[in-house]
C-alpha cells in the first residue's frame, strides 16, 4: 500500500536523522597509551608514596647515630620523594585538563579521603628543606607553609564535608581509619610550622606559632573523635575485612605526628615567651626560666601520652594484619609507612630532648623498620605500577567519565 510505504519511508528517514545526530554526538571508547593510562588511572592515594619516601629522608637526617653514608642516603630518599611529588602534581593537572569529570568524582566517592595525602606529602618534602637549609631557605619554606595550610584546611574541612554530606548512605560497619587522612593533614602542617619557626625572624614567629597550635588542636581533637568512633565500630561489628585491615595502621599517624607536633611547638612557645613576651611584662629571669621548663615538660608529657596511644594501635594493627591481609598488592600497603614514620619521629625527638639511650634505641628500631618497609614497597610499586601497569587501572564504572566526544 502506498500510504504505508510512505509512512515507512518517513520513519526510516527520521530514524536515519536521529542515528546521524547520535553519531555526531557519540562517544569514543577510551584508548590509552602509556602516559594517558597513568593520567586516567591517577588516584590521590598515590601521594602516600611521597609521604612514605619523604619521611624516610627526614628520619635518616635525624638518626640518633649519624654517619656520612646515612646522611647521603637521606638526600637520596628526599630526592626520590621530590621527583615523585612533581610527577604526581603533573598527573593531577593533566587529569584536570583531560578528564575533569573523573577528577570531580574522586572528590565525591570513597577515594575523596585520600586527598589529605597531598598536603601531607608537600609538608614532608618541605620539612627536609627546613632541616637542612633552614636559615637560607626559610622564605621559600614559609611560602610553602601557607600553601600547605590552605590545602590542609580544604582537605580537613571542605573535602571532608563534601564526602560526608553528599556521599551515599553509609553504615557503621563500613567505617575505617582511612577517614583520618583529611584531618591528619592539619596535624602534619602544624609540625611543619613548628619546624620553620626557629629559623624565622622574631616578628613573624608569633603568627606561625598561633596557626600551628590551632591546626594541631583542630586536627588532633577531630582525629581522636574519629578514632573513638572506629573503636565503637570495632567493638560492635568485630574485625575489619581483610582488604581494609592495613588501614588500621593509619590510626598510628595522628598519635605519632601529634606527639611530635606538640613537642616542637611547646619548645617554640616556651622560647617565644622568654624572648618576646616576658621582657615586655618585666618578668624576672627566674620566673621566666621556670615557666619555660614547665611548658617544655607539658609538651613532653603530652607527647609521650600520644606516643603510648600510638603504640597500642600499632600492637592491634599488627595482630589484625597478621591474622589476615590482602592477597594482592595495592596502594593501601603504603599505609604502613608514614604512620610508623611519625612514631619514629616522636621517639627520636624525645630521645634528643630527654637525652635517653633507651629512647634512642627505640627510635633506631622504628627507623630501620620504616626504611626497610618503604624500600620494599618502592621496588614493588615501581614494578607493578610502571612496568606492569596494574596500579593505574580505571574502574569500569568510571570509563564513561574518560570518554571524549568525537569531533565533527
Amino acid at each position: 500500500m502506498p500510504g504505508v510505504d510512505g509512512s515507512r519511508l518517513v520513519v526510516k528517514e527520521n530514524t536515519a536523522e536521529k542515528e546521524k545526530d547520535h553519531c555526531d554526538l557519540s562517544i569514543d571508547a577510551p584508548k590509552f597509551n602509556y602516559f594517558t593510562q597513568r593520567i586516567a588511572g591517577f588516584d590521590p592515594a598515590w601521594f602516600s608514596t611521597v609521604m612514605g619516601v619523604g619521611i624516610c629522608g627526614n628520619l635518616l637526617r635525624e638518626f640518633p647515630y649519624q654517619a656520612r653514608w646515612i646522611n647521603g642516603l637521606s638526600y637520596a630518599f628526599w630526592g626520590v620523594a621530590t621527583v615523585d611529588f612533581i610527577m604526581l602534581i603533573a598527573s593531577l593537572f593533566s587529569m584536570m585538563y583531560l578528564y575533569p569529570r573523573r577528577l570531580l568524582k574522586l572528590c565525591h566517592n570513597e577515594r575523596a579521603v585520600f586527598w589529605g595525602c597531598l598536603p601531607m606529602g608537600l609538608a614532608t618534602v618541605t620539612t627536609f628543606i627546613i632541616i637542612n637549609w633552614g636559615d637560607r631557605a626559610w622564605v621559600a619554606a614559609y611560602a610553602i607553609y601557607w600553601i600547605d595550610t590552605i590545602l590542609s584546611y580544604v582537605s580537613a574541612l571542605l573535602v571532608m564535608y563534601i564526602y560526608i554530606h553528599f556521599g551515599s548512605e553509609r553504615k557503621m560497619n563500613t567505617l575505617t581509619p582511612a577517614l583520618l587522612l583529611p584531618t591528619v593533614a592539619l596535624v602534619v602542617v602544624s609540625s611543619l610550622g613548628g619546624a620553620i619557626v626557629p629559623h624565622m625572624p622574631q616578628h613573624l614567629r608569633g603568627t606561625v606559632l598561633i596557626m600551628s597550635f590551632i591546626a594541631w588542636g583542630a586536627g588532633q581533637v577531630t582525629a581522636l573523635m574519629i578514632i573513638g568512633a572506629f573503636i565503637i565500630r570495632w567493638y560492635l561489628h568485630g574485625k575489619l575485612p581483610k582488604a581494609s585491615r592495613l588501614s588500621m595502621f593509619i590510626a598510628c599517624g595522628p598519635c605519632g605526628q601529634g606527639s611530635f607536633s606538640i613537642q616542637i611547638n611547646a619548645l617554640n612557645l616556651a622560647q617565644y615567651l622568654q624572648d618576646r613576651v616576658y621582657p615586655a611584662l618585666s618578668i624576672d629571669d627566674s620566673a621566666s626560666i621556670a615557666s619555660k621548663i614547665v611548658i617544655e615538660y607539658i609538651g613532653y608529657a603530652l607527647g609521650m601520652t600520644f606516643f603510648a596511644l600510638g603504640l597500642s594501635f600499632l600492637f592491634w594493627s599488627t595482630l589484625a594484619v597478621a591474622s589476615g591481609h590482602p592477597k594482592t598488592f595495592s596502594l593501601s600497603w603504603w599505609g604502613l609507612t608514614f604512620p610508623l614514620g611519625t612514631m619514629a619521629l616522636a621517639s627520636t625527638h624525645l630521645s634528643v630532648q630527654l637525652d635517653s639511650t633507651a629512647w634512642k634505641i627505640l627510635s633506631c628500631i622504628f627507623i630501620v623498620c620504616v626504611i626497610f618497609i618503604t624500600t620494599t614497597l618502592t621496588v614493588i610499586t615501581v614494578f607493578f605500577g610502571y612496568f606492569k601497569s596494574q596500579l593505574h587501572q580505571v574502574p569500569t564504572a568510571d570509563l564513561p567519565l574518560l570518554q571524549r566526544r568525537r569531533s565533527n
